[in-house]
């Protein structure tokens, strides 16, 4: 198994940064907000791509985060942007963001002690 990389870090905190984006943007808009839910998919996406950029290595340490299942909802939203569901979406935002980002903040103190 390869080691964790240095910017395993950087993306952890920026897919951590994106999903308190979306709390952010979610606490100024409603949800039929087109800007609103333009930005929320935006972060979505960073979500998804930021744990697609992190180590085998550090995904195999932490099998506790669906990394495939996040890489997969960023894959299907890149490539069928014109028919994403927006229930589906802020299902993903109140449902599953929460959970994905208290095992992001313990990988970030258990690797990084931050």
């Amino acid at each position: 198994m390869k080691e964790k990389r240095p910017d395993d870090e950087a993306y952890i905190r920026s897919i951590l940064a994106a999903i308190d984006n979306i709390a952010l943007h979610r606490s100024r808009g409603s949800t039929d907000d087109d800007m609103l839910r333009k930005a929320v998919v935006y972060e979505l996406l960073t979500i998804g791509e930021g744990c697609n950029k992190v180590s085998n290595a550090l995904q195999q340490k932490y099998p506790e985060v669906e990394w495939p299942l996040v890489i997969a909802a960023r894959n299907k939203m890149i490539h069928e942007y014109i028919a994403i569901d927006f229930d589906i979406a802020w299902d993903i935002v109140d449902n599953y963001l929460p959970g994905l980002r208290e095992r992001l903040v313990i990988i970030l103190r258990n690797e990084w002690n931050g």
